[in-house]
C-alpha cells in the first residue's frame, strides 16, 4: 500500500535490490523499518527523487550506505530542512566522496553557495547539473572553482550570474546548456557560446537576445548544434548590413519557435535549419502564409507541431504535406482557417507514414475530411474533437474510420462530436486503447458505464 506503507515490514532485512523508480518517501519508510539495512542497490533504475513533503522529519543515518550507490539524485530543498540532505551527508565521516554520481537536479530556491560547494567537492564525476531556481548563488563561479567537467548545465531561474573567467576551460566540454532568462547583458551571449565548441543543445527559453547578428554567427560558434529552443525568447532587430544569405546550420534537427518575438526574422530562422526533423511553431500571429509556406522546403521534416498560428491556411498545410515526404506526426491545434482540404491532402499523399494526426479544435473540419482519412492504414492517433463548441463530426465518418484502421489506431479523440451509441458495435473489434468522447451528448451515460465494464482494457473518457 503506497499510501500507508503497510508492506514495509522488513526489520531484519540487510540487502535490498531495487528495480523501480523510487521517491524519498518510499526510501525513507524503507530505511526506518529496515533497521539492519546496509546494502541497497539500484539494479536497473538509477534515479532517486528526493521530493520531501511538507513537514517530514528525516533521520538520514540509515540512508548513507544506500546513497553511496546512487548515480542520479533529484533533490528538493525544502524550507523545513534548513541543513538538507546534502549538508548532513557532508558531515558524515564515512561519506567522503560520491564518485558514482553523474547527474544532479536541485529544484528549490534555498540552495546556498556552501551547500553547492559540498556537492561539487564530492562529485568528481558529475556530468549533468540542473539548478533551475537557485537564486542565491552564482552557479558558474562554483563550477569554475572545482573545475567540474560538466557536459550538461541547466541554470534557468538562477538570478545571480557574475563575471565569467574566459581563460578558464571548465565550459569546453559542455554539450547541452539551458540559459537563465535573467542572463543579462554581460558577458555578451555570443562570447559566452564561443566557450562551448562541443555544444549540441542550446535552450534560450525566455532570453532576450540583444545581438543583431545572433543568427548570422550562430553556425560558426556552434557548428554541431542539433537542438535550438527559442521559446518565448526575443531576437534583436537584424543588422541592416547583414541582409545577405545566411549560412545554414546543417546539424540542426530540432527547432522550437513558441511565442518567440522574432523581429520579422522567422524566414531567416527557417533558412538556418534546412535539415530540421522536428519543428515546433506555436503562437505566431504575425507570420504570413507566404512565410509559413517556406516550411515545405524542409524536406527532412518528420514532426510538425503548429498551434495557434493565425495564418496557417489550407494552402500552407497542403504544400507542407505534399513536399515533406518523411512527415509522420502532424500536431496542429487551434488552426481556425484549416478545413477538410488539409485532410484530403493527407489522404491523397498516402505514401506518407502518418503516425499521429492532431487537428483538435480545428472547428471547420467535417465528416467528409475524416472519412477521407480511412485510406491511411497507419494512423496510430487521431484527434479531431473540440473543447468548447460542438462539431459536426458523426458516426458517418468515425465508424468507417475505425473499421479501416483496426490494426493501427490506438488513440481516438472525438470530443464534442455527434457520435451515438453505434460506436460500441465496432469498438471491440479495434485496437483502440484510449477513446476520448467528452461532451458527446447523444451518448447515454448508462451506455458508457456498460461499455467500460465490457471493454475494461480500454480507457474511455466521457
Amino acid at each position: 500500500n503506497t499510501e500507508t506503507h503497510e508492506w514495509w515490514n522488513l526489520e531484519g532485512w540487510r540487502h535490498v535490490v531495487w528495480y523501480l523508480e523510487t521517491s524519498f518517501v518510499e526510501l525513507f519508510h524503507l530505511s526506518c523499518t529496515c533497521k539492519a539495512l546496509f546494502d541497497f542497490v539500484w539494479q536497473e533504475t538509477r534515479t532517486l527523487d528526493f521530493s520531501v513533503p511538507g513537514k517530514t522529519k528525516v533521520n538520514f543515518n540509515s540512508l548513507v550506505p544506500c546513497l553511496n550507490r546512487v548515480t542520479r539524485l533529484k533533490s528538493q530543498i525544502a524550507v523545513v530542512l534548513p541543513e538538507n540532505l546534502i549538508m548532513y551527508l557532508s558531515s558524515v565521516s564515512s561519506f567522503t566522496n560520491w564518485d558514482s554520481l553523474h547527474a544532479l537536479t536541485v529544484l528549490g530556491e534555498f540552495l546556498t553557495y556552501s551547500l553547492l560547494r559540498e556537492i561539487l567537492k564530492r562529485s568528481t564525476n558529475l556530468k549533468e547539473l540542473s539548478m533551475r531556481s537557485s537564486r542565491k548563488i552564482s552557479v558558474l563561479d562554483c563550477i569554475e572553482e572545482f573545475n567540474v567537467p560538466l557536459t550538461s548545465l541547466d541554470f534557468r531561474g538562477c538570478h545571480k550570474l557574475q563575471t565569467i573567467n574566459f581563460e578558464h576551460k571548465y565550459l569546453q566540454n559542455l554539450e547541452e546548456i539551458h540559459i537563465s532568462p535573467n542572463y543579462g547583458k554581460k558577458p555578451e551571449l555570443l562570447d559566452f557560446l564561443a566557450l562551448m565548441p562541443r555544444l549540441n543543445h542550446l535552450n534560450l527559453e525566455g532570453v532576450k537576445i540583444q545581438s543583431p547578428i545572433f543568427l548570422d554567427v550562430l553556425p560558426g560558434l556552434c557548428p554541431n548544434l542539433q537542438t535550438l529552443n527559442l521559446k518565448k525568447a526575443s531576437l534583436a532587430l537584424p543588422d541592416p548590413e547583414k541582409r545577405g544569405k545566411i549560412n545554414p546550420l546543417y546539424s540542426l534537427v530540432n527547432l522550437v519557435i513558441q511565442g518567440t518575438d522574432t523581429s520579422g526574422q522567422i524566414e531567416k530562422i527557417f533558412s538556418l535549419a534546412p535539415n530540421v526533423v522536428r519543428l515546433n511553431i506555436i503562437s505566431q500571429d504575425k507570420v504570413t502564409p507566404e512565410v509559413l509556406i517556406k516550411i515545405s522546403q524542409l524536406s527532412r521534416l518528420e514532426e510538425l507541431e503548429m498551434k495557434s498560428v493565425l495564418e496557417a491556411t489550407d494552402m500552407v498545410m497542403c504544400s507542407i504535406i505534399e513536399n515533406c515526404p518523411k512527415l509522420r506526426i502532424i500536431n496542429c491545434e487551434h488552426l481556425e482557417k484549416l478545413t477538410d482540404e488539409t485532410l484530403f491532402a493527407c489522404a491523397k499523399f498516402g505514401r506518407l507514414q502518418k503516425e499521429v494526426l492532431n487537428f483538435k479544435n480545428c472547428k471547420n473540419i467535417t465528416d467528409e475530411g475524416v472519412k477521407a482519412l480511412s485510406s491511411l492504414p497507419n494512423i496510430a492517433s487521431l484527434l479531431v474533437g473540440t473543447d468548447v463548441e460542438p462539431n459536426s463530426i458523426s458516426g458517418a465518418s468515425i465508424i468507417p474510420l475505425l473499421r479501416a484502421t483496426t490494426n493501427s489506431l490506438i488513440y481516438l479523440n472525438i470530443d464534442n462530436s455527434r457520435i451515438t451509441g453505434e460506436i460500441w458495435k465496432v469498438l471491440g473489434e479495434t485496437g483502440v486503447t484510449k477513446l476520448s468522447m467528452k461532451w458527446c451528448n447523444q451518448v447515454d451515460e448508462s451506455e458508457v458505464v456498460e461499455a467500460r465494464k465490457k471493454y475494461s482494457e480500454k480507457n474511455i473518457l466521457w
